[in-house]
This record gives structure tokens, sequence and C-alpha cells, in this order.
């Protein structure tokens, strides 16, 4: 899959899905890693809501 379709792919998913992208980038190309990054930012989340989807990350993996 190419970096432009994991840009779009990306922006179906949840924030937790992504920060599980970017909080694990030993699993992951570089330019999918960018492309996870990249929409995190264009999302535009405050300290809270990335907490919060933080949790549920934490919650799903235990």
């Amino acid at each position: 899959m190419s970096e432009n379709n994991f840009a779009e792919l990306y922006k179906t998913w949840s924030t937790d899905q992504l920060l599980s992208v970017v909080d694990n980038p030993d699993h992951y190309e570089p330019s999918v890693l960018e492309a996870a990054e990249i929409e995190l930012k264009s999302r535009q989340l405050t300290t809270e809501e990335l907490t919060a989807a933080r949790y549920v990350l934490k919650q799903f993996y235990l």
C-alpha cells in the first residue's frame, strides 16, 4: 500500500488506533508511521482527548 493510501485509510481510523501505530514505531515502516502522525496532527486533538484515547488503548490491551 502506498503512503497516500495509508493517509486515506488513516482518516477512517479512530484516534486510539492511530496512537497504537505511533506508540509502536518499531513495528511499522517509516512512511506508515509518518502518515499516522500527520493524521493525528491534522485532528488538532487536545491533551484531554489524547489522554482519553490512550486510556481506551490501554483498556484494549489489558
